[in-house]
């Protein structure tokens, strides 16, 4: 399947124009219908723009910036959603824990759209994700426990979130095998564990910790294991001391 992108506010807004009139070929059923206006319902848009394309029912797109208001419960009635993007919006309300319900979701992208409180654990059921980003909110994350539940993630971006026990993220974040990129820009990280004994997330290529101020003299030897790196950013993080020898490894 693919993914297409548009601004959200015309996933659910194209239901005023005929869509699911059996008028078109897509599949469509009248719950998932009536869930979309409902969903409609609780969303502002500040720009007042028309609808301008059609989705299918298994995607919500992303917004361009206007889209706010609150995350309605009649997304639990879809129950094909598997890729859910709110992102560049303007929310300004918490995470509603119910998206932790939506346990066919593959991709949930909150990022940038002014989410504020607690992460809701909840999110810990979506055990089919695949692409997450909570990324650019004022969000706080109590604890990261419920992300080793996350067994099949490839993606997560949490930057600029305040990590309450940043000590723990990194034995966290091991557990998951299939993770490939892992963005804690602005976490309030301070310290870079010494070892990771059983590496699990051998397979990155893609690790930003910058803007964290670690009180590591030395870039750890875990690090340097991670033979796969693309884009390795430690910009802004007040590590000291001389360059490993290990780095080597890293420039292929």
């Amino acid at each position: 399947m693919s993914v297409l992108t548009a601004p959200f506010f015309l996933a659910i807004s194209i239901i005023n124009h005929g869509f699911c009139n059996g008028s078109t070929h897509m599949d469509c059923i009248e719950s998932e219908r009536q869930a979309l206006l409902r969903f409609k319902q609780d969303l502002i848009d500040s720009s007042n723009r028309q609808p301008l394309g059609l989705l299918p029912m298994d995607i919500v797109a992303h917004g361009l910036g206007t889209i706010g208001g609150k995350i309605n419960l009649a997304l639990l009635d879809l129950k094909r959603l598997i890729f859910l993007d709110s992102s560049d919006n303007y929310f300004g309300v918490q995470i509603p824990n119910f998206l932790g319900s939506m346990k066919n979701l593959r991709y949930l992208d909150l990022s940038g759209s002014k989410y504020v409180g607690m992460v809701p654990p909840q999110l810990g059921n979506l055990s089919n994700l695949h692409h997450l980003n909570l990324g650019g909110n004022p969000l706080i994350a109590e604890n990261l426990n419920w992300v080793s539940s996350l067994s099949s993630l490839q993606h997560l971006d949490f930057s600029a979130l305040d990590i309450q026990k940043p000590s723990d993220t990194f034995p966290i974040i091991n557990t998951l095998p299939s993770l490939r990129v892992l963005r804690l820009s602005s976490c309030g990280l301070t310290h870079l564990p010494d070892s990771l004994p059983n590496l699990n997330f051998s397979s990155l290529v893609n690790l930003d910790l910058s803007a964290n101020f670690f009180n590591n003299s030395l870039i750890p030897g875990w690090i340097f294991s991670l033979n796969d790196f693309v884009v390795f950013n430690l910009r802004a993080t007040s590590l000291s001391g001389p360059i490993s020898d290990g780095l080597q490894n890293l420039l292929h």
